[in-house]
C-alpha cells in the first residue's frame, strides 16, 4: 500500500479514536428509545468507549509509524 493512504488511514483512526475518547451519551435518553443495533447498548458505557477509542489510537499510530518507515526507504 501507499505510504501517502496508509498515513491519510492513520490520521483518520486516531481521529476516530479521539472522538470516541471524548463523546458524551446520555444514558438515559437513549435507555427509553427501542433498541434496534445489539451494539448500542454496550456504546452507552463509558469503559466500553474507552477501549475502543485506545485500540482505534493504537491502530492509527502503528499504521503511522509503519508509513513512515515504509516512506524513508
Amino acid at each position: 500500500m501507499d505510504h501517502k493512504i496508509q498515513i491519510v488511514l492513520g490520521v483518520l483512526a486516531i481521529g476516530i479514536g479521539l472522538v470516541l475518547a471524548f463523546v458524551q451519551v446520555n444514558a438515559r435518553k437513549s435507555g427509553k428509545k427501542p433498541q434496534q443495533n445489539s451494539v448500542l447498548p454496550l456504546y452507552r458505557f463509558k469503559w466500553y468507549r474507552l477501549a475502543l477509542a485506545i485500540v482505534s489510537l493504537v491502530v492509527g499510530v502503528l499504521i503511522m509509524v509503519d508509513a513512515m518507515g515504509a516512506g524513508s526507504v
